[in-house]
Protein backbone atom coordinates (compact mmCIF):
# COMPACT_ATOMS: atom_id res chain seq x y z
CA UNK A 1 0.00 0.00 0.00
CA UNK A 2 2.73 2.43 0.89
CA UNK A 3 4.96 1.65 -2.54
CA UNK A 4 1.57 2.58 -4.26
CA UNK A 5 0.54 5.77 -2.73
CA UNK A 6 4.93 6.74 -3.11
CA UNK A 7 4.26 5.22 -6.82
CA UNK A 8 0.96 7.42 -7.48
CA UNK A 9 2.90 11.01 -5.69
CA UNK A 10 5.65 10.86 -7.42
CA UNK A 11 3.60 10.35 -11.02
CA UNK A 12 1.52 13.41 -9.60
CA UNK A 13 5.20 15.34 -8.95
CA UNK A 14 6.63 14.34 -12.36
CA UNK A 15 3.06 15.60 -13.97
CA UNK A 16 3.00 18.48 -12.43
CA UNK A 17 6.85 19.20 -13.39
CA UNK A 18 6.49 17.84 -17.01
CA UNK A 19 3.59 19.98 -18.21
CA UNK A 20 3.70 23.01 -15.78
CA UNK A 21 4.45 26.10 -17.94
CA UNK A 22 8.26 27.66 -18.41
CA UNK A 23 8.74 30.44 -16.45
CA UNK A 24 10.23 32.74 -19.01
CA UNK A 25 12.44 36.13 -18.36
CA UNK A 26 11.29 39.47 -18.30
CA UNK A 27 12.76 41.43 -21.36
CA UNK A 28 12.92 45.15 -21.09
CA UNK A 29 10.71 47.05 -23.14
CA UNK A 30 12.00 48.81 -26.10
CA UNK A 31 10.62 51.99 -27.65
CA UNK A 32 7.57 51.56 -30.26
CA UNK A 33 9.12 51.01 -33.56
CA UNK A 34 7.22 53.42 -34.82
CA UNK A 35 9.76 55.95 -32.37
CA UNK A 36 13.26 54.47 -32.91
CA UNK A 37 15.71 55.29 -29.82
CA UNK A 38 18.75 55.46 -31.93
CA UNK A 39 17.94 56.42 -35.52
CA UNK A 40 21.83 56.71 -36.22
CA UNK A 41 22.18 53.15 -35.66
CA UNK A 42 19.18 52.53 -37.42
CA UNK A 43 20.18 54.34 -40.46
CA UNK A 44 23.69 52.54 -40.38
CA UNK A 45 21.75 49.59 -39.65
CA UNK A 46 20.02 49.67 -43.32
CA UNK A 47 24.27 49.19 -44.29
CA UNK A 48 24.08 45.79 -43.05
CA UNK A 49 22.85 42.40 -44.61
CA UNK A 50 19.50 41.08 -42.57
CA UNK A 51 21.97 37.94 -40.64
CA UNK A 52 23.86 40.17 -39.48
CA UNK A 53 21.20 42.70 -37.99
CA UNK A 54 19.27 39.75 -36.69
CA UNK A 55 22.68 38.38 -34.89
CA UNK A 56 23.15 41.60 -33.30
CA UNK A 57 19.90 42.36 -32.79
CA UNK A 58 19.47 39.14 -30.59
CA UNK A 59 23.09 39.62 -29.07
CA UNK A 60 21.55 42.79 -27.35
CA UNK A 61 18.78 41.05 -26.37
CA UNK A 62 20.88 38.98 -24.40
CA UNK A 63 22.57 41.61 -23.05
CA UNK A 64 19.45 43.34 -21.73
CA UNK A 65 18.60 40.16 -19.89
CA UNK A 66 21.65 39.97 -18.50
CA UNK A 67 21.86 43.04 -17.51
CA UNK A 68 18.06 43.30 -15.96
CA UNK A 69 18.66 39.71 -14.41
CA UNK A 70 21.86 41.04 -12.61
CA UNK A 71 21.91 39.56 -9.16
CA UNK A 72 22.22 41.29 -6.15
CA UNK A 73 24.31 39.27 -4.27
CA UNK A 74 27.76 38.83 -5.81
CA UNK A 75 26.58 40.93 -9.12
CA UNK A 76 28.73 40.07 -12.38
CA UNK A 77 27.84 44.14 -12.97
CA UNK A 78 28.75 46.08 -9.87
CA UNK A 79 29.09 49.05 -12.08
CA UNK A 80 28.64 50.61 -15.32
CA UNK A 81 32.61 49.89 -16.45
CA UNK A 82 31.22 46.04 -16.11
CA UNK A 83 28.12 46.70 -18.62
CA UNK A 84 30.22 48.47 -20.64
CA UNK A 85 33.16 45.87 -20.91
CA UNK A 86 30.16 42.87 -21.15
CA UNK A 87 28.73 45.33 -24.83
CA UNK A 88 32.66 45.46 -25.85
CA UNK A 89 32.73 41.43 -25.28
CA UNK A 90 29.79 40.30 -26.70
CA UNK A 91 29.85 42.87 -30.13
CA UNK A 92 33.40 41.37 -30.44
CA UNK A 93 32.51 37.85 -29.84
CA UNK A 94 29.37 38.07 -32.02
CA UNK A 95 31.01 40.64 -35.18
CA UNK A 96 34.14 39.43 -35.36
CA UNK A 97 33.78 35.74 -34.22
CA UNK A 98 30.40 34.31 -35.22
CA UNK A 99 29.74 36.61 -38.36
CA UNK A 100 33.50 36.78 -39.49
CA UNK A 101 33.26 40.59 -40.03
CA UNK A 102 35.84 43.16 -40.02
CA UNK A 103 36.41 46.27 -37.78
CA UNK A 104 34.80 48.97 -39.71
CA UNK A 105 33.33 46.85 -42.48
CA UNK A 106 30.01 48.78 -42.06
CA UNK A 107 31.08 52.76 -41.79
CA UNK A 108 29.76 54.69 -38.53
CA UNK A 109 28.50 51.54 -36.85
CA UNK A 110 30.99 51.42 -34.14
CA UNK A 111 30.45 55.06 -33.64
CA UNK A 112 26.51 54.96 -33.97
CA UNK A 113 26.49 52.16 -31.16
CA UNK A 114 29.65 53.69 -28.91
CA UNK A 115 27.17 57.18 -29.06
CA UNK A 116 24.07 55.52 -28.06
CA UNK A 117 25.77 53.36 -24.85
CA UNK A 118 27.00 56.62 -24.01
CA UNK A 119 23.82 58.67 -24.24
CA UNK A 120 22.21 56.18 -21.96
CA UNK A 121 24.90 54.08 -19.66
CA UNK A 122 27.29 57.27 -19.79
CA UNK A 123 31.33 56.97 -19.86
CA UNK A 124 31.74 57.91 -15.97
CA UNK A 125 32.08 54.18 -13.84
CA UNK A 126 29.24 54.42 -11.49
CA UNK A 127 28.40 51.60 -9.17
CA UNK A 128 25.38 50.12 -10.90
CA UNK A 129 22.06 50.68 -8.75
CA UNK A 130 18.46 49.61 -9.77
CA UNK A 131 17.62 52.53 -11.57
CA UNK A 132 20.64 53.02 -14.02
CA UNK A 133 20.45 49.12 -14.20
CA UNK A 134 16.94 49.28 -15.76
CA UNK A 135 18.35 51.87 -18.24
CA UNK A 136 21.41 49.73 -19.53
CA UNK A 137 19.12 46.61 -19.89
CA UNK A 138 16.26 49.35 -21.33
CA UNK A 139 19.28 50.29 -23.67
CA UNK A 140 20.31 47.58 -25.01
CA UNK A 141 16.62 46.45 -25.57
CA UNK A 142 16.48 49.44 -27.85
CA UNK A 143 19.15 49.34 -29.68
CA UNK A 144 18.00 45.70 -30.60
CA UNK A 145 14.77 47.54 -31.83
CA UNK A 146 16.79 49.39 -33.81
CA UNK A 147 18.84 47.08 -35.61
CA UNK A 148 15.63 45.72 -37.04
Amino acid sequence: MNRVLIALALAIVYAVFRFAPIPSLPIPTPTPASAVAFPDVAAVAQKMSAGDRSALAAAYLILSRSVDANPTIEPVFPDTAAVRRAHRAALLYVWAAVLNNKAGEVPGLREALESAIASRIGTEDIPLNPENQKEAAKAFADLAASLR
